[in-house]
């Protein structure tokens, strides 16, 4: 399922120490926290898999981060 850019600016925090993960396709996903909601993306590299965190969510939209 595709995020919206309503729905990523509106979400908040559920509660799970970890943090909630809302998935947007092809390794990317909205990850929030308690105190903030950044972009990370799951990808492959050397057969390892890795997690990159990029940008927090009011300063990059959705459709920037795609």
């Amino acid at each position: 399922m595709l995020l919206s850019d309503t729905f990523a600016k509106n979400t908040k925090h559920a509660g799970p120490s970890v943090g909630d993960k809302h998935t947007d396709g092809g390794g990317m996903y909205l990850q929030i926290n308690e105190s903030r909601k950044y972009w990370r993306i799951n990808y492959l590299f050397v057969d390892k898999r890795r997690r990159l965190r990029w940008a927090f969510m009011p300063a990059l939209t959705l459709v920037k981060a795609r």
